[in-house]
């Protein structure tokens, strides 16, 4: 801490604990600062990430606060978010006032749920790569002041790194008779980095799999997914606070929304039955294929407490209908107690709920009162009660009972429901005298009623009338219990012989019996367990390993088998059958999964028999397709060159043109008589000529004509012999030049040239050339104009060439696109020829690798950049973003897009082999052999040439031309 002439009253440093830094100062006039800087490394979910948060007073009045999120793991990211207040507010309608903005920009991450639910009142985000730039706005305002009504609203939109939208999203909150928490103080940062990494970590080993249910948790129910990682700090919700979220993403073509109210009403009088003081919750979820209205679950229910003392009432309800109906619950513990019955045994629906998750429709609420102890004099009581009730009608599918073939209920749905009632307590003396201090009761007793049902087919009543009571401490005594059951529970089974009590097959999609579906429809499968992953089971004749494979998923067109491939998700509990050709249109067709139950025996897997039945589960639907499409969708192109909408098509690359086709679409080509191509340009040059159809390959294929170079052409592949009408003639649908200004070919000159025997367009889009024929060319015409270097740590750089104006590359070459497989047309590799490579880090790092047969690199993939890391070369973010824009502030045009890591990647490598031969070998005679490791260090990149080679790769993997670039290093 110090004074000077310069107005500075103090300023303090603190290092908090390892990797975080905390920042205070004091400016004078007003102006006061404290802040953050925390530096995370090998996070299981941020990878290598440094983050900051400041916040700022300025006049004593202004506050701003800032966070800032910049990190890599595969891929780089960042976030930056701000907010200011606004002394006084801005009157909008009173007492509407706005008291403060905010903002904010993000890339390649993604946003994981409500503002509220953040320790710092700003969002939460993590990495996804999938998401391109995003941009954040927000307003905050009260009513008339902060105390009565405060709150936030904001509008977010994600694009992908295509530039198209990914989502947008309306975030809000706000508070009622109590002032929003915003943060006061920098440890907020640094407690939530440390509470992020606690939670991932115990939650990853403590239970498996649960990480994968985050991801899930994300699309399905963001709020939950953010209380899972970084939990609201109970105490912060006083009053009234009310949050929502709507969604809509383009990619999953999915709306979901999102509503959280939180009570917590003076001084603890009021509150919410939920976490953290939860009152309400709903989500609404609609999706293909799947929909839902959740207002509570039955583990999950809403509702209001009201407490005084030990005086206390409970309520709680739930009510949803759509997909993903959980299980109907047991009764209460009470309910169980005093009918004297264990409350697996009142569990009347644990077969059922077994089968997992399903469609329907439920509704339930519960009452509970507890008086806690009331005293007079020497006497004291205690009642408890409770009422309610659950109602739950829900598909089963194909689920049936013991001794009969027919699906349970009507066609799989059946209904079940409970009512309940209990009433405890207890009446007694307290003795409290010098020798003896006791609860003696005089009377202690309870009564419960349960009434549960399910129907119908088969239709069964169970009830229970249960009493039990103990007067004068227990001289005299009793209970009673009646029981009362009707008609026949049914004991489920399924077709399918099974060593567990579990349905693994969740789903199968085409839903059954479903009409005009979709040729390009892929059926997918999806389980309740993982498959080909080994789990175990425990019974009476010991342990047993067994695992779930997939035996066939197929689909038949009468009895012949459609043709196609099989593509798992990463969890392997979802697989799709993507035909090879579309599927057959107008027919009905039958897709089937198969799945078997094998066990561990020795080092062998089995298949499983139960009482000389193969163990396997079957599923089957029946669905009929609509009509076939008579275009080839954009959407169906897997990979084409010329690539759809290219700005830098090298003319002499290849002489050949192809597009491949995700799915195959034969059936537009069985008459190819009077089917051509052709390429019109802007200066309305016309080229025609054939094409051919692969069918085995499910790929077009077409001989290049003379293209000219800096042109815009239009690619239509059309059929002669199917007519269309001027108003449906899509044949030239855009062209940037001309001197009309729009390109209008199809409506003047091409009805000249028809004389209005207009064509049907089978697949059009337009591409864009070079000024150069080759690439090549291209590389040899740009000239490096300085080196420059990336300070990533005292001792690491990365190195970076400037050059001259050029033409800039184009997202497909940079980023590859959905019509390159999403593989960049650009492949740059390092050529590791350099004597820093061979004298310095090859002897270190990789000349005896492995070491000692079996320390091998943990902090990355090598398959990624390589073993030795030649693929280390990231692309720039800014060259990236203006790409994308289209806004060039010159690091496209005057910068090579990739940047020359490979330093960065040495050290990492260098340092992960030596930690772990230090704790292995250090202290042993085997040492000596490691000493270059051990007390060797990382030496400094050696002032010199790096060369990299830019290799043009066409769609589908064929090698076009290259040319070698030197980066340069002239730092000594």
């Amino acid at each position: 801490d110090f004074k000077n002439e310069n107005g500075i009253h103090s300023w303090a440093f603190q290092k908090v604990k390892l990797n975080t830094i905390q920042i205070k100062a004091d400016f004078g006039a007003g102006f006061k600062m404290n802040g953050g800087i925390q530096l995370l490394e090998d996070d299981a979910i941020y990878g290598n990430a440094f983050g900051g948060f400041v916040q700022a007073t300025f006049l004593e009045k202004v506050e701003v606060q800032a966070k800032a999120l910049f990190g890599s793991k595969n891929y780089r990211y960042w976030f930056v978010d701000a907010r200011a207040s606004i002394p006084g507010g801005i009157p909008v309608l009173p007492p509407l006032n706005i008291n403060g903005l905010g903002g904010g920009a993000y890339y390649h991450m993604v946003k994981t749920g409500n503002d509220m639910l953040s320790t710092d009142g700003f969002p939460t985000y993590t990495p996804d790569e999938k998401i391109g730039l995003g941009i954040r706005a927000a307003v905050m305002f009260n009513a008339a002041k902060d105390e009565v009504v405060n709150g936030e609203a904001s509008l977010e939109a994600a694009f992908n790194t295509n530039g198209g939208i990914n989502y947008i999203g309306f975030f809000g909150y706000a508070k009622f008779l109590s002032k929003l928490p915003f943060v006061g103080d920098v440890n907020h940062l640094t407690e939530s980095f440390n509470k992020i990494n606690s939670n991932l970590n115990t939650l990853s080993k403590n239970f498996p799999g649960a990480v994968e249910q985050l991801e899930k948790w994300k699309q399905y129910d963001p709020t939950q997914a953010a209380s899972k990682i970084l939990p609201m700090p109970v105490g912060e919700q006083s009053g009234f606070t009310a949050a929502v979220g709507i969604q809509y993403d383009f990619t999953q073509k999915t709306f979901h929304a999102n509503f959280d109210l939180y009570v917590d009403a003076a001084d603890g009088l009021l509150k919410g039955v939920g976490s953290n003081n939860r009152a309400g919750w709903a989500a609404l979820h609609i999706a293909p294929g799947e929909w839902y209205l959740h207002m509570g679950t039955p583990t999950d229910r809403i509702g209001l407490q009201f407490g005084i003392g030990s005086f206390n009432i409970k309520t709680g309800s739930y009510l949803m209908v759509g997909d993903r109906l959980p299980g109907s619950p047991a009764p209460p513990q009470e309910v169980a107690d005093i009918l004297g019955v264990e409350l697996h045994q009142l569990d009347y629906m644990r077969d059922l709920n077994a089968l997992g998750d399903g469609r329907g429709f439920a509704f339930g609420s519960n009452l509970s009162v507890s008086t806690g102890d009331i005293t007079f004099l020497i006497l004291y009581a205690n009642f408890k009660a409770g009422i309610g009730f659950d109602m739950m009608l829900k598909d089963y599918g194909d689920a049936h009972c013991a001794g009969s073939s027919s699906p349970i209920g009507i066609n799989g749905w059946y209904a079940n429901g409970q009512a309940y009632a209990y009433l405890q307590g207890e009446l007694g003396v307290k003795v409290n005298l010098w020798l003896i201090k006791a609860r003696i009761p005089i009377i202690k007793g309870g009564a419960a009623a349960l009434l549960q049902a399910k129907l119908p087919n088969p239709s069964w009543f169970r009830g229970y009338l249960g009493v039990k009571f103990s007067v004068l401490g227990g001289l005299v005594k009793g209970n009673m219990r009646l029981k009362l059951t009707i008609g026949n529970e049914c004991q489920i089974v399924t077709d399918n012989a099974s060593p567990i009590d579990v349905k693994v097959i969740a789903d199968l999609t085409p839903k059954d019996k479903s009409t005009n579906t979709d040729v390009f429809t892929a059926p997918q499968a999806s389980f309740n367990m993982r498959v080909n992953q080994p789990f175990d089971i425990q019974d009476d004749n010991g342990n047993h390993t067994y695992r779930i494979k997939l035996e066939k998923l197929t689909v038949v067109d009468n009895t012949q088998e459609i043709p196609g491939r099989l593509e798992w998700n990463s969890n392997e509990d979802v697989v799709t059958f993507y035909s090879t050709e579309v599927l057959p249109p107008n027919k009905p067709l039958k897709a089937s999964v198969k799945i078997i139950f094998e066990e561990l025996k020795g080092s062998n897997w089995q298949t499983v028999y139960i009482n000389g039945k193969k163990s396997e589960e079957i599923k089957e639907v029946n669905f009929t397709t609509g009509i076939a499409p008579a275009t080839i969708p954009l959407n169906n192109i897997d990979y084409a060159y010329p690539v759809v909408e290219q700005k830098n098509m090298y003319t002499a690359e290849t002489a050949n043109g192809y597009i491949k086709l995700k799915r195959g679409q034969s059936y537009l080509f069985d008459n190819t008589t009077g089917q051509s191509l052709r390429f019109v340009s802007n200066q309305n040059i016309i080229t025609t000529q054939n094409f051919s159809y692969d069918k085995n390959n499910v790929q077009l294929n077409f001989d290049l004509p003379t293209i000219n170079n800096q042109s815009t052409y239009l690619i239509d592949f059309y059929d002669n012999n199917k007519k269309t009408t001027s108003t449906d003639s899509a044949v030239y649908i855009q062209t940037d030049e001309g001197e009309d200004g729009n390109y209008a070919v199809k409506n003047n000159q091409a009805l000249e040239i028809q004389r209005g025997d207009l064509t049907k367009s089978i697949l059009n889009y337009t591409f864009s050339t070079s000024q150069y024929r080759r690439f090549v060319d291209k590389m040899n015409s740009i000239r490096i104009s300085d080196a420059l270097v990336g300070r990533i740590s005292s001792d690491v750089i990365n190195l970076q060439t400037a050059v001259a104006d050029y033409e800039i590359f184009d997202i497909h070459e940079i980023n590859g696109s959905t019509y390159t497989a999403n593989k960049p047309l650009i492949q740059s590799v390092a050529i590791l020829d350099d004597n820093y490579f061979r004298e310095d880090m090859f002897p270190r790092n990789y000349k005896t690798y492995p070491l000692a047969g079996n320390i091998v690199f943990t902090n990355r993939d090598t398959t990624l950049l390589g073993f030795q890391p030649v693929k280390a070369l990231s692309l720039m973010n800014i060259y990236l973003s203006e790409v994308q824009t289209g806004i060039e502030n010159g690091y496209a045009k005057n910068r090579l897009p990739y940047i020359y890591n490979l330093p960065e990647i040495y050290k990492n490598d260098f340092m992960d082999l030596q930690n772990q031969v230090v704790n292995k070998y250090l202290g042993n005679s085997g040492a000596y052999q490691f000493d270059y490791l051990i007390n060797g260090y990382y030496p400094f990149i050696r002032r010199g040439i790096y060369r990299v080679k830019y290799q043009y790769v066409l769609p589908g993997g064929k090698l076009g031309s290259s040319k070698v670039m030197e980066y340069e290093n002239l730092i000594k």
